[in-house]
């Protein structure tokens, strides 16, 4: 009898403190409600966990994008070392928008909702895609792009495990490759993860069954840092 009064009374405590973070930092809105989904997760309540984070998905590109639209006006000449409100804002929506994408698509994973998972990667890839287009015309744009480019190289990292799982080879080959495309050298996991797939297939089965989902033959990358990516380049190089 006391587990669900306990529970209940720690879900209203959770959104007791949420409603007090945002009265107090008005402009750390999008940050209290990630700490809101975290307690609603501790708590045990994952639904209103996965809903909070739905509304920072939806919320936090308005965010970013009017962030993006005050540092063109306001600050877009400010030195890169100097701390910048709007820069601030923008770092912050672009890091918690990062925070709720790959906790939504958990969580509709487990419950089986494995299509509708792989969606909301896709959407959040082609959303950083463009945002990381913007940041490249904003000057002293060092560190948003970095941001983006992390969140990005992590959505296409995340939607490959996921594809791996449904069997879906090609897909998850395509999207390690993209992974390390953002981050170069840095993609350390995905890497690893596509060492593991060429340990385990033939490289032109890897290839032809990556440029199937891909629909097209997809062109090899600039710098190859794998043994796949070589191969790749060499066929390209003897020709």
């Amino acid at each position: 009898m006391m587990q669900p009064r306990v529970a209940e009374t720690l879900l209203l405590l959770a959104q007791v403190i949420h409603r007090i973070e945002a009265v107090l930092s008005p402009d750390h809105w999008l940050f209290a409600k990630v700490q809101l989904a975290e307690r609603l997760d501790k708590f045990g309540d994952h639904m209103a966990a996965a809903q909070t984070r739905m509304e920072i998905y939806r919320e936090a590109p308005k965010e970013i994008e009017d962030s993006f639209d005050a540092i063109r006006k306001y600050s877009e000449h400010t030195p890169q070392y100097q701390i910048d409100t709007n820069r601030l804002k923008c770092e912050q929506a672009l890091l918690c928008y990062s925070s709720a994408v790959p906790k939504i698509a958990h969580y509709l994973n487990a419950r089986g909702a494995v299509d509708e998972a792989c969606k909301i990667f896709v959407k959040a890839i082609d959303y950083y895609g463009g945002m990381a287009s913007t940041a490249q015309q904003l000057d002293g744009r060092k560190r948003t792009f970095d941001t983006l480019t992390v969140g990005f190289a992590e959505f296409h990292e995340e939607l490959a495990c996921l594809l791996l799982d449904s069997g879906e080879l090609g897909g998850a080959v395509f999207h390690l490759e993209e992974a390390m495309r953002s981050r170069r050298g840095d993609a350390l996991t995905a890497a690893k993860k596509l060492g593991e797939l060429i340990k385990a297939h033939d490289i032109n089965t890897l290839r032809t069954a990556a440029d199937r989902y891909f629909g097209c033959e997809i062109p090899p990358m600039e710098f190859p840092v794998t043994r796949f990516g070589f191969v790749r380049n060499v066929e390209r190089w003897i020709e």
